[in-house]
């Protein structure tokens, strides 16, 4: 029994060993011919190795760059009387500097080409151009340059630089009426409306004088936008209620010393032909509609905007402000607009409310307005549609006047 036990044992043994064996085996072999494989592989393609290595190095050729230069800095504009000179700081590894000009326009696209400055020449650009009476921008950046294409590689701009101060403020000087000196005396009522025409060629002749920049409308709104700088010599010339005293005695001067101003019209006043009168518990000559379409020819300088079509007509002693509904003051804003193409508004007596600054801004082809009294300069911290003017009073020394140009 004992020698079944010790033969089946033995016999046990001798499977599991055979078993081990030809596993061991199998597996040897498909590890060779996997082995095989890849050698008959490499020996058929013998360039595969070469060419994996020397697409990693393509890829690393590909992906190199000329080095960046960086951004152009200490931009200085100064001014010597005669021309504009810029000066920076020098860039380092920079092969040269490109310099760009804008007049007045911040916009990207409004800055010219000006001058290509060599890294080896001193690191300044004389503009011999300018006006002294705009507002010049200027923006360098620096270059180096690809060896391989020959293509400049940029920088990023400098921070802009202005040829002269900019206005963060603007005086706005409002006029009315305009009467012969020798018949100023004789003014009783509202006298203080009335500007000597002899006072009004001193004042205009002051500005021109001292640098002073007269400007439209439009050009305050691209101002309070942000999209031009003015320089801080710049002042805006209204005239209120489209009077034909302003024709008369203004538009010669204004012509002779080639400046700009602005006529608040009325818009049930504005007749086919000038010389219509107005009932306001006075009567004077308004301008027609065949004066404005001559004056479009004549001198653009001189623009004509909104004063309301009828709000400067009281009701019963009350302004109209206060007593239109919203819809009337949305038509009386509608039809100035589509009637004279208006897109500046300037409110009888200054008065306005939220209601009609309300209609301004859903009628959208208003872009400024203003108001009246208050003396103060207007400022972009204001509303857009509510802008500071002052007043010049009839009978005011020129050098009250000039203290509005400080």
């Amino acid at each position: 029994m004992i020698m079944k036990r010790r033969v089946f044992s033995i016999f046990l043994a001798l499977i599991m060993a055979f078993s081990f064996t030809m596993s061991f085996s199998f597996a040897e072999d498909a590890e060779g011919q996997e082995t095989e494989a890849i050698e008959n592989s490499e020996l058929a393609n013998p360039d595969m190795e070469q060419d994996s290595t020397k697409s990693e190095l393509e890829g690393e050729e590909e992906s190199a760059e000329p080095a960046a230069v960086g951004q152009v800095d200490g931009l200085n504009v100064t001014w010597d009387g005669t021309d504009v000179i810029l000066s920076w700081n020098e860039v380092s590894g920079a092969e040269g500097y490109e310099v760009y000009r804008s007049h007045q326009s911040k916009a990207e696209d409004d800055f010219g080409f000006m001058a290509d400055v060599s890294a080896q020449d001193e690191l300044t650009f004389t503009d011999p151009e300018r006006d002294k009476q705009f507002v010049d921008i200027y923006r360098v950046r620096a270059y180096v340059t690809d060896q391989e294409s020959g293509e400049k590689i940029y920088g990023d701009y400098s921070a802009n630089a202005n040829s002269v101060k900019v206005a963060s403020r603007i005086p706005i000087m409002t006029y009315h009426h305009l009467c012969a000196k020798n018949k100023f005396k004789k003014i009783r009522k509202y006298r203080s409306l009335y500007v000597k025409d002899s006072d009004f060629r001193s004042q205009m002749n002051w500005l021109k004088n001292n640098g002073w920049r007269t400007i439209s409308t439009d050009e305050i709104a691209q101002w309070y936008d942000n999209e031009i700088e003015l320089p801080y010599k710049s002042t805006l010339i209204t005239f209120d209620d489209g009077c034909y005293s302003v024709l008369k005695y203004a538009y010669p001067v204004l012509k002779a010393n080639n400046q700009k101003a602005t006529i608040f019209m009325q818009g049930n006043k504005t007749g086919v032909k000038t010389n219509t009168s107005c009932s306001r518990g006075y009567k004077f000559k308004t301008i027609g509609k065949d004066k404005m379409e001559q004056i479009k020819d004549e001198y653009p300088n001189l623009e004509f905007q909104s004063h309301t079509w009828r709000m400067h007509d009281r009701i019963k002693k009350k302004k109209p402000i206060y007593k239109f509904t919203q819809a009337q003051i949305d038509e009386d804003c509608n039809r100035m607009q589509e009637t004279f193409g208006y897109t500046a508004i300037a409110y009888p007596w200054g008065t306005y409310t939220s209601r009609i600054l309300s209609s301004l801004e859903q009628n959208g082809n208003y872009k400024i307005g203003f108001t009246y009294g208050s003396n103060a300069y207007a400022t972009k911290a204001q509303n857009r549609f509510a802008l500071k003017r002052i007043k010049v009073s009839g009978g005011a020394s020129l050098k009250k006047f000039k203290k509005w140009f400080n």
